[in-house]
């Protein structure tokens, strides 16, 4: 305990050069990425237009006075003491009014990013790291309420929930009545999520199912949105940006839920989950399933059941490949929960766990192809997937929106290629890789 108090100060003397010198590097990096948006805009200065000169150096200036402010404040923290504790009194006396401005701060980044021109002008990664830094920290002050002027906890705290907003932003910047399609695959999935659903909105004879490649439990949560009669290509995409939050946050509330007495802990752990799950994305669909198993998890069995049952079968229904997941996941969560050193305890939770991993693999395996069978009695196979393939036999369309996925020759990509730019009176069938290990159909176009 001696030996660590002696390089304790040691530790705090690395502590601050590592925050200066990394505060330095991102000032000195956005420096250099505004002089690349700054040059070449005109010939006032060098190749620098009058207007785009001064904001360059306006803001070279504030990156120098930020640093010498911080490095003030990290080595004479008392030459800032007595204005420190002037805020800290106002802070405690402002009431609801500093609240309303950490909630300024807190939304302006996205308004001015994502709502303005200046967004599309102030792409730098650096650039937006160093404003991200700088909200951070106020939002931290703002938010302390004791006398310091901001803790380690508070800036941890911003910091999730910044993070979170920020994601959200992203999953809603598409979120727009363009007409055209905006990505890769989005014309496809919009077409496959509207025929469950909104069927009569095509002209198709009713005794034919619409073909689809995609499986039921991905069409039916992005098809939900096509029971509105009249819903607009806006909705479907908000719809579309829906599915990519709101399932990773409940996943994120059921599994901290024995942290709900805390609010805020429950909280930024839900957060927390959401921005560890949206790095994949994971598709909606598995996240359910995950949701679901969450909610089994540490539940009477009488409810754990039921839930276990339908993630199974939900999983199966989704993809193919995600069958024996959910018996995996409450397999591992159940069995790392508890104690194994009595073993009076040991035997109930054995009893449990396996049961509730083998009804996950019921409704994945058996269930699900009960149900399959009942469902497509003319075709081959289980699963959704297997239903897709059928629906391709002696199909013949003048349109084909659907592209060669596993195409593994030139002549196939180009065949590929040339299809999305011209009209077709070609036969689509079921590749043998039908059902291969990505969980989807693979179709090919044949005759011109």
């Amino acid at each position: 305990m001696k030996e660590f108090n002696n390089i304790k100060p040691l530790l705090k003397k690395l502590e601050e050069i590592l925050l200066v010198s990394g505060l330095l590097w991102v000032l000195w990096r956005a420096c250099n990425e505004f002089y690349q948006i700054a040059w070449g805009t005109g010939e006032w200065l060098g190749e620098f237009s009058r207007t785009w000169a001064v904001l360059y150096y306006a803001f070279v200036l504030f990156c120098i006075v930020l640093l010498a402010l911080y490095s003030f404040y990290i080595w004479k923290e008392q030459v800032f003491q007595k204005y420190i504790e002037r805020f800290v009194v106002w802070r405690r006396k402002s009431g609801n009014f500093r609240w309303l401005l950490w909630l300024v701060v807190f939304i302006a980044p996205v308004l001015f990013f994502q709502f303005t021109p200046w967004g599309v002008v102030l792409q730098k990664f650096y650039i937006r790291i160093l404003v991200w830094i700088i909200v951070v920290c106020l939002l931290a002050v703002l938010a302390t309420n004791d006398d310091r002027l901001a803790g380690w906890k508070q800036f941890l705290s911003m910091l999730i929930l910044t993070s979170s907003l920020f994601s959200v932003a992203a999953s809603l910047k598409l979120v727009n009545d363009y007409p055209f399609s905006q990505g890769w695959s989005e014309g496809n999935r919009l077409w496959d999520y509207s025929v469950l659903f909104g069927r009569d909105r095509y002209i198709y004879p009713q005794e034919r199912s619409i073909p689809v490649l995609l499986d039921f439990g991905r069409q039916f949560i992005g098809g939900l949105p096509f029971l509105i009669p009249d819903i607009t290509i806006r909705t479907a995409r908000f719809w579309v940006a829906f599915t990519q939050i709101i399932p990773y946050l409940l996943l994120g509330l059921a599994s901290f839920r024995m942290a709900a007495r805390d609010k805020l802990s429950w909280l930024l752990l839900t957060l927390w989950t959401f921005l560890f799950l949206k790095q994949g994305p994971i598709h909606p669909p598995l996240v359910i399933c995950a949701v679901l198993v969450a909610l089994a998890w540490r539940s009477p069995l009488w409810y754990a059941m039921p839930l276990l049952i339908g993630a199974g079968y939900f999983a199966q229904a989704s993809r193919f490949t995600w069958i024996y997941a959910p018996a995996m996941w409450i397999f591992m969560l159940e069995i790392t929960s508890v104690s194994f050193r009595d073993r009076r305890i040991a035997i109930p939770v054995l009893i449990r766990v396996i049961l509730l991993a083998a009804l996950g693999i019921f409704g994945g395996v058996y269930l699900s192809g009960v149900l399959a069978r009942s469902n497509g009695a003319g075709c081959r196979g289980r699963g959704s997937c297997a239903r897709s393939c059928c629906q391709f036999e002696n199909y013949v369309s003048p349109y084909n929106w659907f592209r060669d996925r596993y195409a593994n020759d030139s002549t196939s990509s180009l065949v590929s290629f040339t299809a999305k730019f011209h009209l077709w009176d070609g036969y689509p069938v079921c590749a043998s890789s039908c059902c291969g290990s990505a969980g989807a159909c693979s179709i090919r176009i044949i005759g011109e």
